[in-house]
């Protein structure tokens, strides 16, 4: 069966429930579904091979004794179903009391045992959220389809959340390990039958599942398989995909999985005895959060610091077994960052730990969820490091990864193999003599690690674009800087204060360094945070986006069609066929309801000019010439502080207005992609480095994707010239733009006008 294509069909019926408010709580009423559904089916499997079994749940409220039937006419529906899950089922697994025929007060669900607390755990963190009994019969019947004894179902199950999981990422930036990198580490790491393996932020369980499959390649006897079903633990702290990790790990025959609701950073390090240690910890821990003081004092004070990723590559140190093995994904920020905390956690791994390989993933792993360099650390329990193999995996010229659509995939990962069996170090080719010496593959003695302050910034990517973070992650990191050197800082002065008082010399060199350091970040994070927002508003992620919204297709047919009357008319000339937009050029992912566009089949008029105001107009009117380089009378007014050009309107006869009201101006010549929205009052003239751009969608909205981290580094990397970089009227034509409802662009425009002028007060 195609769950994919499943879940789409429930999800479309959801969205005609009142009662059903967003993606979080249609993925939080698929889950309890799916949950007793495979529940269900793994009892009917023991039943079938234990003697004796009993069932766990009560009959009557099996999923077989409600959910199923062979006759339409008998199935519960309506207002009959609604009162039933939410009056019975839910109490009755909940552990609560239900009322009886003689309306007591009655607890039927007593069973006690591992499965049945499982059972209770799981419902009570969940909540029926349909209101329509017919719309949720039709949910119920969908997923009664499913068999999951089928290999295929169970090993789309990862799929199946990834498509339930994209609604979620702008409210709770949560994201999961794509498979291809799980069965990577795990098939490096190689987990043995009889170890044990562990994740502490296993998210949906990724990871526990790659290393259970793995185990069964090795032809677990019998025994060997009952040793198995103890040998997986996780954690994860949040709900929904705690919810998930135990569905998955029953789906994968674990018939009492070791699932930790909770967070696994709020136990002392220093107390965990030998039966919380590991063999085998696979893990790819959240980064950019920030942990409570009371958590980080579960840490020793050289160690610990705010940031989750760190505290947890502690915590894996302190739980890792003698001669075990560990595989981890970690951020760029772990491996170059310079404050005291990451430099002792880099020294402890090292100094106490065989940090033997690191493999540096391509930033498109991630996205479009997050567009963090990523990194994979692997590292064992058998002595200190001696040497450390760094491998940069490039990807061939073009391509882009993206877990919606081109995912990476584990055959994707061969290159790598063929060079972990056969470790060389590779030279990057150099296009002449004097370019510094790079690596694509080096050991890396320990010695050079230490001598570099305990920096991993080894065979970096070359070259590569500045990579804008969400608002979030840009803040986080901000914060995070900000702190260290505040920190450096105030050790200075007190350095200096210690001198003063002891009449010994007095340097200030460092204190100037930081302070020079902490204006520099200061100045430049709203910038950041302006470029972080408007890449966030152009993906999708910064509003809310609503069922009720209108459609983007019948937009661009009704823009369609009122160019085609124009060209009719005469109005605007006929227009040369566009390329099509193939799915190698999509840069990144945006929501379901939204379409890709070329610029120009957005627009009436895409012109650029081609002469000067008449001569001697400058001196007598108020004419505006625009160029690249400034707008311009008698004061410079500069295109990226002016979002409209606005001025007392002058009339002057015989000066023709070469454009209207609402029109944006777009540098595209020298200084490329500064852009505002003419709002009358001048007379206009302007040359071929500016073009002018009428648009029938928001011109608010395209002045900020115009304005977005991702046209500007496209018209730098795209540019042509030598004496003055430009681009082409045709380039601008054919730039993609996200087109949202009409409705979104206007949710958009309005937050970011919320939010802009704040940043220009940071």
């Amino acid at each position: 069966m195609a769950l994919l294509a499943l879940i789409k069909r429930i999800q479309d019926i959801m969205r005609n429930d009142a009662g059903v408010g967003g993606d979080e709580q249609r993925l939080s009423q698929i889950i309890w579904i799916l949950f007793l559904k495979v529940f269900d089916d793994k009892e009917k499997e023991w039943e079938f091979i234990k003697e004796d079994y009993t069932p766990v749940i009560p009959e009557g409220y099996r999923w077989r004794d409600w959910a199923t039937s062979t006759s339409v006419k008998n199935q519960m529906t309506g207002e009959e179903l609604i009162d039933f899950i939410n009056n019975k089922l839910f109490k009755m697994l909940s552990g609560d009391a239900i009322k009886n025929e003689k309306n007591e007060d009655v607890f039927l669900f007593t069973n006690t045992s591992r499965p049945a607390l499982l059972v209770k755990e799981f419902m009570k963190e969940s909540s029926n959220f349909m209101k329509n009994g017919v719309l949720l019969r039709q949910v119920i019947n969908e997923f009664d389809e499913i068999d999951f004894n089928d290999g295929s179902d169970r090993h789309a199950f990862n799929d199946v959340y990834e498509t339930l999981l994209k609604g979620l990422q702008k409210n709770n930036g949560e994201f999961f390990t794509p498979r291809a990198i799980t069965t990577f580490v795990t098939d490096k790491v190689d987990p043995k039958i009889g170890e044990k393996v562990a994740d502490f932020a296993c998210g949906t369980g990724g990871f526990l599942v790659d290393a259970l499959e793995h185990m069964k390649k090795q032809n677990p006897t019998v025994e060997q398989l009952d040793i198995m079903q103890k040998s997986f633990c996780g954690v994860e702290k949040k709900q929904l995909p705690y919810m998930l990790c135990v569905t998955n790990m029953m789906l994968h025959d674990i018939e009492d999985p070791d699932i930790l609701h909770g967070n696994s950073l709020e136990q002392d390090v220093r107390k965990y005895t030998d039966d919380e240690k590991f063999d085998v910890i696979l893990m790819n821990p959240p980064y950019g959060g920030s942990e409570l003081e009371v958590i980080q004092k579960n840490f020793p004070a050289e160690l610990r610091n705010s940031e989750t990723a760190d505290l947890f590559i502690i915590e894996m140190m302190y739980r890792l077994n003698k001669n075990g093995r560990c595989g981890v994904v970690l951020p760029d920020g772990i491996m170059f960052g310079s404050d005291n905390s990451k430099t002792a956690i880099k020294k402890k791994l090292v100094e106490e730990f065989n940090l033997h390989t690191v493999i540096r993933l391509p930033e498109s792993c991630f996205a479009p969820y997050t567009n963090i360099t990523t990194n994979l650390l692997f590292f064992d329990n058998t002595g200190v490091t001696t040497e450390t193999w760094f491998y940069r995996f490039d990807l061939p010229e073009g391509q882009k990864f993206s877990m919606k659509k081109n995912p990476i995939k584990r055959e994707d990962f061969s290159v790598v193999d063929e060079w972990w069996d056969n470790r060389l170090e590779i030279k990057d080719e150099k296009e002449n003599n004097s370019m510094t010496e790079t690596w694509k593959a080096r050991k890396v003695p320990v010695s050079e690690i230490i001598n570099s302050g305990y920096s991993f910034d080894f065979c970096g990517f070359p070259n590569k674009e500045k990579v804008i973070l969400s608002p979030e992650e840009t803040i986080s990191i901000y914060i995070s800087k900000k702190r260290v050197l505040e920190k450096e800082l105030s050790t200075a002065i007190l350095n200096l204060k210690k001198s003063l008082e002891n009449d010994t010399h007095v340097e200030l060199k460092n204190i100037k360094s930081v302070s020079d350091k902490i204006v520099t970040l200061d100045s430049t994070f709203p910038d950041d945070i302006k470029n972080a927002l408007l890449q966030a508003a152009i993906q999708g992620k910064l509003t809310e986006q609503l069922d009720s919204d209108s459609s983007v297709d019948e937009m661009l047919d009704a823009i369609k069609e009122e160019k085609k009357k124009l060209i009719k008319e005469k109005i605007i000339k006929k227009e040369k066929a566009l390329p099509p937009i193939e799915e190698n050029d999509i840069p990144f992912d945006i929501p379901d309801n939204w379409r890709w566009s070329r610029l120009r089949m957005i627009c009436t008029k895409i012109v650029d000019g081609d002469h000067n105001p008449p001569q001697g107009v400058l001196e007598k009117t108020e004419y505006l010439m625009l160029s690249a380089q400034n707008i311009n009378f008698n004061k410079l007014v500069d295109l990226n502080q002016a979002r409209y050009l606005t001025k007392q309107i002058f009339e002057q006869e015989n000066l023709r207005t070469q454009v209207q009201i609402g029109d944006i101006f777009f540098t595209i010549v020298g200084t490329l992609g500064r852009s505002c929205i003419y709002n009358g009052g001048y007379n206009i003239s302007f040359q071929r480095s500016v073009a002018v751009i009428s648009t029938k969608i928001l011109n608010c909205y395209l002045k900020y994707v115009l304005d977005s981290p991702f046209i500007q580094q496209h018209m730098i990397s795209k540019a042509t010239g030598t004496a003055q970089k430009g681009f082409y009227l045709n380039q601008v034509e054919n730039l993609l733009i996200p087109i949202p409802p009409i409705e979104e662009q206007q949710r958009i425009v309005k937050r970011l006008e919320q939010l802009f002028p704040f940043c220009e007060t940071l």
